[in-house]
């Protein structure tokens, strides 16, 4: 008889500790040495929008809305919220199966984006960031709070109302939504606002660069356009070796406000290489103005 596959079970899980993450993980581990079983945990730390005299603002909260994620198998996951150590499943009302569960590939890209961030997945205000058609995004406010799928722009619109395309089943839905804050889970691929990103990102940039002191933070709102640059960018090899050069030095001077010297090395490395590529005047002006970035 074939045994059942494992899955990615989202359960609830409330602790009476405040390290519940931690914990999440030592309550698998007993688990696991008690029955024999294999689980594993995902227990991610987000940012989470709190309101405060009026004002939304971000604090970092373990889990998301006491949510976290244990891969195994149906039977296995039953039994562990079964006993009393704050575990519980989720019905799940919307598909097919009895109990909410994420994809493999689903997960992948969830545990790579919130590794990539110290198990921290950040959420931004609109107006912080610059969305491409197709980012899979997660809304964190208002009465859509908790609704994922791809961002989809609205003409003539740069924030505030957006579309967001959710699989639900079968069905695709568009949904016109009034989002504040979101939090991006996947970035689209081969976006064709390439250079569009490029020449978008420079005044964020210049602000930063204004801003900028060593050993002094940065407000989010400075550093937010800078991480998605650098997450977004950070990998993309264009053919134009003149373009592909205002990237690198574009990459070198967030790198080096984002305090990455590694990956600031490495991108002044390649800028060495395409530098002689470059030609335009208000490039070079610009590539010179950068440079002075320690």
């Amino acid at each position: 008889m074939q045994q059942p596959e494992p899955q990615w079970f989202v359960l609830n899980y409330i602790s009476n500790t405040l390290d519940r993450a931690a914990a999440a993980a030592r309550t698998v581990s007993a688990f696991n040495a008690a029955t024999g079983a294999r689980l594993s945990v995902f227990a991610p730390t987000i940012i989470e929008m709190v309101e405060r005299h009026g004002k939304l603002v971000r604090r970092d909260t373990p889990l998301i809305f006491h949510y976290v994620f244990v891969n195994g198998t149906e039977d296995q996951v039953k039994r562990l919220c079964a006993a009393d150590n704050g575990y519980s499943l989720i019905i799940n009302r919307a598909g097919a199966q009895r109990y909410l569960t994420v994809s493999q590939a689903d997960m992948d890209a969830f545990v790579v984006i919130a590794r990539a961030h110290s198990n921290c997945l950040p959420c931004y205000a609109s107006d912080e960031v610059d969305l491409c058609e197709g980012d899979l995004i997660r809304i964190v406010d208002g009465p859509f709070a908790g609704l994922c799928g791809r961002y989809v722009p609205r003409r003539g619109s740069r924030s505030g109302n957006v579309y967001i395309s959710v699989t639900q089943d079968l069905a695709t839905v568009i949904y016109n939504v009034s989002a504040e804050y979101v939090s991006i889970i996947e970035f689209a691929r081969d976006s064709r606002r390439v250079y569009d990103i490029i020449d978008a990102f420079v005044p964020r940039l210049q602000r930063a660069i204004d801003a900028y002191r060593p050993d002094e933070p940065l407000p989010p709102d400075i550093v937010a356009p800078l991480s998605i640059f650098v997450r977004r960018m950070g990998d993309a090899r264009l053919n134009n070796p003149k373009i592909d050069g205002k990237l690198q030095a574009l990459l070198r001077a967030a790198h080096a406000i984002l305090g990455n010297a590694d990956a600031a090395s490495a991108a002044a490395r390649r800028l060495e290489r395409l530098a002689p590529h470059i030609t335009n005047p208000a490039t070079r002006t610009l590539l010179t103005r950068l440079s002075l970035i320690p």
